[in-house]
């Protein structure tokens, strides 16, 4: 079982949110019902639950010590809110996912799931990484929920703040609200390579490479390697 911690404001009837969520998810345990304007990183650490849901309506003070408070720990964090302009002001924390209200059962299935996910490889002390080949599709974290894309289909994934932009061959770039580690654990080694501190490049669309240390994908972006990683990269990728 999986503790569960729901932070809701004192005037919020969520009961229903609970009820969806035990419903499809019975490994999850709710062991505490609290307000945000209670002391929750207190409930936090006297629960040590494996999965927060936070509502957010007005990023109020409160909200913002959880969030802050919750970036150096191990559960997994769901904001849920019925304004997506709240949501958008949190971008730049590392959060599992966001559901605006009222939350689409898909939205919310798609969400906990990752979650879930995340918390079992953590409580198995194994990275969150594939051991054989990575999946064919992959779940990205967005704004509205997740973003399924073909991993083949990914060019490369670029740090953007503390966010990640993620350029694929078949549809806009996608900003996520994960830190471009989050993907390097899970694509690195998968004929996925970190050429740059910021950059993490499908090796089967580089186009061309040149001495000076540039990279040019098969979009014509122009991607950096670093120096140390030159001959490393070069060796990556067969080559007369």
């Amino acid at each position: 079982m999986i503790s569960t911690l729901i932070l809701k404001h004192e005037h919020s009837n969520d009961s229903e949110l609970q009820e969806k969520i035990q419903t499809c998810f019975p490994k999850l345990e709710f062991t505490f019902y609290d307000s945000p304007q209670k002391n929750c990183i207190q409930s936090i650490q006297r629960i040590s639950p494996g999965l927060v849901f936070l509502e957010i309506e007005q990023c109020s003070q409160r909200c913002m010590e959880v969030l802050t408070y919750s970036q150096n720990q191990k559960y997994e964090t769901i904001l849920f809110s019925s304004e997506r302009r709240f949501i958008l002001k949190l971008i730049k924390y590392r959060i599992s996912g966001y559901l605006l209200k009222p939350i689409n059962a898909e939205a919310l299935r798609n969400t906990v799931e990752l979650a879930i996910h995340r918390i079992e490889y953590s409580q198995k002390n194994t990275p969150i990484r594939y051991q054989t080949s990575p999946p064919s599709v992959i779940g990205i974290p967005t704004m509205d929920g997740y973003e399924f894309i073909t991993i083949a289909n990914i060019i490369r994934c670029e740090s953007y703040l503390k966010c990640t932009r993620v350029i694929t061959t078949d549809r806009p770039d996608i900003i996520s609200s994960y830190n471009i580690g989050e993907f390097i654990k899970v694509l690195e080694g998968k004929a996925f390579y970190r050429s740059h501190q910021s950059h993490l490049i499908n090796l089967n669309k580089v186009k061309t490479y040149l001495k000076e240390g540039t990279i040019i994908m098969q979009d014509n972006s122009s991607v950096p390697v670093s120096r140390r990683k030159r001959a490393e990269f070069l060796k990556a990728i067969p080559h007369l």
